[in-house]
């Protein structure tokens, strides 16, 4: 299943759906990575520094609220690096 960003902006302010990533995205770094030019420099060192991948995931939500440009760019990233994760939970949500 695949969301467009809208519907992913609607499934990500469920609360259900940030615990479900923040609990079982696994590679967050490259996310972070995607979203560098977005975040700077300090926060993305901020979140590479975190131990887990939980504490990293955690923390990329907390910079989250720059706007539509980079709730867009973390869905696509997770859509590129996380795809099945990403399609088995909207599944979820959305039935």
């Amino acid at each position: 299943i695949i969301l467009s960003p809208q519907q992913y902006t609607v499934l990500s302010g469920a609360n259900g759906f940030k615990n479900a990533l923040i609990q079982r995205v696994s590679l967050v770094a490259p996310i972070a990575v995607d979203l560098k030019s977005l975040l700077g420099g300090e926060k993305y060192s901020t979140i590479t520094k975190c131990e887990t991948p939980q504490e990293q995931m955690r923390k990329l939500y907390s910079f989250l609220s720059g706007g539509q440009k980079i709730e867009e760019t973390f869905y696509l990233s997770l859509l590129k690096n996380e795809p099945h994760l990403v399609g088995e939970l909207a599944e979820a949500e959305l039935v």
